[in-house]
């Protein structure tokens, strides 16, 4: 709408004025001082604001779900049960200071442990066991939990578990005041069991770890040139079918089409069993430890004006990037002298902020019908945060800058994280893989993104919920580059249309 008003000169005097910066801080900068272009951002970013609306949850409708469930219970239909269930811990309110609230969560959460023992679930019913005692089970009806989880760890054949359950059954029951407060040894869930209580898990590929590089095997180091910049070679020879990388993005944005199917902090497929946000209803956990890990990363404060949030994609995992780094620690960075590209070779390079600071974004090489909505957007963006009481009033340029840098970087250096289904082609010569995929969404992975484009590539990237596993597919000599496909592959597409992606 600015540039609407503007005059024909007045664009080409912007656009001239604009080319002239060439850092992050003045190129967001210039924006703030164009007052027309400020204010529109400013009133857009509140406006926005103003209008997010938090799916709230909804305690007749979590009631209704698990009445509906009960009845799917006792006529062994515990599929459907498991389902009404799993609405009910969705809608239950668990925050507000009321008794019959949390109260009716852990009902939700006890029935559904009980659905889950009876269709054989043994270790999921274990987590909605501790999820019922932690908030709040009746006292008087524990000793029915305990049981449960008894006989869970009994069919588990997890015996000393199995003891350690019963004392804490035996206190339970034994309580001589009803009324009192739930034993201290209640507090906390008792027993770390079930497969997936701790979330995703890297990938079971066995590769001798990298002195520097620590997402890498020892198959693989990083070199230098002016030219490239930092790259991968083989530090050996290696065989087709080798892992040499197996990573976990640093941060991670999932489409917001796909909240109720996959889980918000892991991609990992949710069904029928999840466990979601305790203030919204919009997102979905595999886990308790995703959700543990997602509320104190990022979700807790993005969770009321999520549904504005995620209309932003790059926006929002840039913003995502500093929340999970901290946001001092990632404003503090920018102060910091970086450290130059070649002194890498010699450093320890990791899945951390300082690692995925590193990556180049290229600004100096962006085009300004790109790079001028990208400014504006980390310019709205900042605004918006201060909105959220990210940061205070002094901090929103450097934040813009900052969220300039992510964006950009993530343009050049983000991955497509996909569900694949590999097909294997033995055909073309050497031996390739064409896998069929269904984008989730997408993710930056520092140590990943130091393998270059290749349109012939002697590695392929697959993924395991939010881990890359990069693997070699054919045989690579000391010395030889590793590289990756961004996209045009040779046997695909022309060389033109090649050209044309990748310009």
């Amino acid at each position: 709408a600015a540039f609407a008003l503007k005059s024909d000169e007045e664009k080409n005097t912007f656009k001239r004025r604009f080319q002239e910066k060439k850092i992050h801080q003045e190129i967001v900068d210039f924006i703030f001082e164009d007052k027309n272009l400020f204010q529109i951002l400013v009133k857009v970013s509140k406006d926005l604001f103003d209008a997010c609306v938090a799916e709230e949850k909804d305690l007749n409708r979590a009631q209704s779900a698990r009445i509906n469930g009960n009845e799917l219970f006792k006529s062994k239909d515990y599929k459907s049960a498991i389902l009404k269930y799993s609405e009910a811990i969705l809608y239950s309110p668990s925050f507000q200071n009321s008794t019959t609230f949390k109260e009716h969560l852990a009902l939700s959460y006890g029935n559904r442990s009980a659905t889950l023992f009876h269709s054989s679930k043994y270790s999921e019913a274990i987590v909605d066991i501790d999820e019922a005692l932690q908030n709040g089970y009746p006292l008087e009806r524990q000793f029915i939990l305990f049981h449960r989880k008894n006989r869970c760890l009994k069919y588990l054949q997890m015996y000393q578990k199995e003891e350690q359950c019963t004392r804490s059954s035996a206190d339970s029951i034994n309580c001589e005041n009803m009324n009192n407060q739930i034993p201290i040894h209640l507090k906390q869930p008792m027993i770390q069991t079930a497969i997936g209580e701790n979330g995703y898990e890297m990938p079971k590929v066995n590769i001798k770890s990298n002195e520097l590089i620590k997402q890498a095997s020892d198959a693989v180091e990083m070199k230098f040139t002016v030219q490239k910049g930092r790259y991968i070679c083989a530090k050996r020879n290696i065989e087709s079918g080798e892992v040499v990388m197996i990573e976990k993005a640093f941060a991670s944005w999932l489409k917001p089409s796909l909240y109720t199917k996959y889980c918000t902090h892991c991609f990992h497929p949710v069904d029928i069993i999840f466990f979601p946000c305790p203030n919204c209803i919009s997102v979905r956990f595999c886990s308790v430890t995703c959700r543990k890990e997602a509320l104190k990363q990022y979700h807790l404060v993005e969770c009321p004006v999520l549904s504005s949030l995620k209309r932003l994609s790059n926006g929002h995992l840039a913003l995502r990037i500093i929340m999970k780094a901290g946001i001092q620690n990632a404003l503090n960075m920018i102060n910091k002298p970086e450290i130059p590209l070649e002194k890498w070779l010699s450093t320890n390079f990791d899945t951390n902020y300082e690692s995925l600071y590193s990556l180049p974004d290229h600004i100096e090489n962006r085009q300004y019908e790109n790079l001028c909505p990208d400014a504006n957007g980390a310019v709205f963006l900042a605004l918006f945060a201060h909105k959220m009481k990210l940061i205070d009033g002094n901090n929103i340029r450097k934040l813009a800058a900052l969220l300039l840098k992510h964006i950009s970087q993530i343009e050049c250096n983000v991955m497509s994280i996909a569900k694949e289904k590999v097909n294997f082609t033995g055909t073309m010569g050497r031996k390739r893989y064409f896998p069929q995929t269904e984008e989730l969404g997408f993710g930056i992975y520092p140590t990943i993104c130091l393998l270059n484009h290749s349109c012939d590539p002697n590695v392929i990237n697959s993924f395991s919920d939010i881990y890359a596993i990069s693997t070699v597919v054919e045989d690579v000599a000391k010395g030889e580059e590793l590289n990756v496909t961004y996209g045009p592959h040779h046997k695909r597409m022309s060389y033109k249309d090649r050209q044309a992606v990748l310009m």
